[in-house]
């Protein structure tokens, strides 16, 4: 069990001399890069099954986001009650092409990006590195789409202190995960299945 979970409040949005995380729960973090504001795959209230752990923050405590950065379509992931919740108060939701897809089809304003591409979010350059992660081809249920492997990313989040990768719930690609060079901090989320 994680420890007893910190809240925050609005103070966590303001201006910051360095680059901060603060854990949301699940694989969501809150990354504050001297006031640039990012959240990666925030699930913070309306999931389909209890949690063993308290949301530090309500969606609507949430003041300014300035990217909702997604790694894939699992409700785990891309919460979509926490994210309309933030639709009002976000300026772009991203991830992969196929993410971005579902996100607009839930009218949020999305960007989709190819793998190895990278976009800029105040004075954070975020770029899309590959992730295994399509569990659902093993079982596939009728009707059921057939993901790929673009479909699941994770983010290499470059900040003015520092590099954050976030792996994207992913099997380990070792041609890949094994010689990326060493992040300064990395949000650790591994699939084996």
């Amino acid at each position: 069990m994680a420890p007893m979970t910190q809240p925050f409040g609005v103070e966590a949005f303001g201006d910051s001399p360095g680059t901060t995380l603060r854990w949301l729960g699940m694989a969501g973090f809150l990354i504050n890069a001297r006031g640039t504001i990012l959240m990666v795959d925030p699930l913070l209230g309306g999931f389909d099954m209890p949690t063993l752990v308290d949301f530090p923050i309500a969606p609507d405590d949430v003041p300014h986001v300035d990217a909702v950065l997604v790694t894939h379509s699992d409700n785990d992931h891309f919460s979509v009650p926490t994210c309309r919740a933030l639709t009002g108060v976000t300026e772009g939701f991203h991830g992969t092409q196929y993410v971005s897809s579902v996100m607009a089809a839930e009218e949020m304003p999305a960007h989709g990006h190819d793998i190895g591409s990278a976009f800029e979010v105040g004075r954070v350059r975020v770029e899309l590195t590959p992730a295994d992660h399509a569990w659902q081809n093993a079982y596939p249920q009728p009707g059921q789409r057939t993901f790929a492997e673009e479909d699941a990313c994770g983010f290499w989040i470059k900040t003015p202190d520092g590099t954050i990768w976030a792996p994207g719930d992913s099997r380990l690609i070792p041609e890949h995960h094994l010689t990326m060079p060493a992040a300064d901090a990395m949000l650790f989320d591994f699939s084996d299945s």
